[in-house]
């Protein structure tokens, strides 16, 4: 159902190869240039779209290993949608699931899903990437899986250190709450772990 709703959604740019969303001019064009050196030489607007724009070092190790992959800067911004939006509806669905049942589950893919294309989000950015790993971190973080949710806490460093700061405050709340519950700090391997977190 996600791959369905974002093939309709990204038809137009998958139709046609130079239809491409606006930051694209920004902060992907320029990694064209790992499948192919010869491309941009001393040029001060790729300099500064790759450097001082500031793309995170996760992104641009993604698209890097993908270009492995496709050769083509914009074929991967278009696929890459593909992964994430399934991904992401999957992790909404296991919040549900925990909070509740699966009918939950169900509902929060069904809201994501309709309101997916008014997000304008899951395009190839690096801040799209955002929205997958902060519903990961939740899901780990409700499921008390704190090793992993340690790591997405990380590998938002690396794709979006602007969201890394909401999970720190979303870690010590729950830690905060998770003690206040047992009333004791005797769960040594939640404290290990959520230290490792900080």
């Amino acid at each position: 159902l996600a791959l369905v709703v974002q093939l309709f959604h990204s038809y137009p740019s998958l139709t046609d190869r130079y239809a491409i969303a606006d930051d694209v001019r920004l902060s992907v064009y320029w990694m064209q240039s790992f499948s192919d050196s010869s491309l941009y030489p001393d040029d001060v607007l790729t300099s500064y779209s790759a450097y001082a724009y500031g793309q995170p070092l996760g992104f641009v190790a993604l698209y890097r290993v993908l270009m492995l992959l496709f050769g083509d800067a914009l074929l991967v911004f278009k696929l890459l949608p593909f992964l994430l939006v399934p991904l992401a509806a999957l992790f909404m669905f296991k919040i549900g699931d925990t909070l509740r049942d699966k009918r939950l589950g169900w509902y929060l893919v069904g809201l994501f899903l309709v309101f997916l294309p008014l997000m304008n989000v899951f395009r190839g950015y690096y801040k799209d990437m955002a929205v997958l790993l902060f519903v990961m971190f939740v899901y780990y973080l409700l499921s008390s899986d704190f090793l992993k949710t340690s790591l997405v806490m990380v590998l938002t460093v690396f794709f979006y250190p602007s969201i890394t700061l909401i999970c720190l405050f979303l870690m010590f709340f729950d830690l905060l709450y998770r003690l206040y519950r047992t009333k004791i700090l005797a769960n040594k391997k939640v404290i290990v772990h959520y230290g490792i977190g900080f």
